[in-house]
């Protein structure tokens, strides 16, 4: 008896959430949000302040590696030649924290429409998402420091 006993409590431990996943999930969506306001407005810097000092890029069959300024830069030169008019969840985020509240993944399918802003004859292209965003929980908040992503368009 006492050995179902606490292999019970084992398992009620391991199926309670974390204390803090409340407000992490909270934080996590947030973040994911204000990716969506960057996107939005052509804002590299309020992009990249959810990301780590590094982030490390799963995407075409190659793995990079770079540094907050590298992206920042990036996404600057990105944004000044494109006007989004949808970066939307098709399904809420999936969020998943680690036990310990250190490390986070959120899973997003987007639907997002953009063209070329440079041109007046461009339309708007349709592009569908799925990304997987791992989080590391830091001194100032959630960070991005790896993204996995895959993309269609129709």
């Amino acid at each position: 008896m006492k050995t179902v006993s606490s292999i019970a409590l084992i398992l009620l431990i391991i199926g309670c959430s974390h204390p803090g996943d409340k407000q992490h999930r909270a934080d996590l969506l947030r973040s994911d949000a204000i990716q969506r306001e960057a996107h939005m407005t052509n804002d590299a810097a309020l992009l990249t302040s959810q990301i780590a000092d590094t982030l490390i890029t799963v995407q075409d069959g190659k793995v990079t590696r770079s540094s907050n300024q590298e992206v920042k830069d990036k996404f600057s030169r990105y944004f000044e030649s494109v006007v989004y008019r949808q970066w939307d969840n098709l399904h809420p985020p999936i969020v998943h924290i680690s036990g310990d509240g250190t490390l986070a993944t959120v899973v997003v399918n987007k639907i997002t429409e953009a063209k070329d802003s440079h041109s007046p004859d461009s339309t708007y292209t349709t592009t569908t998402f799925a990304w997987t965003s791992t989080y590391q929980k830091q001194d100032d908040g959630w960070k991005i420091i790896s993204i996995t992503s895959t993309r269609t368009r129709p």
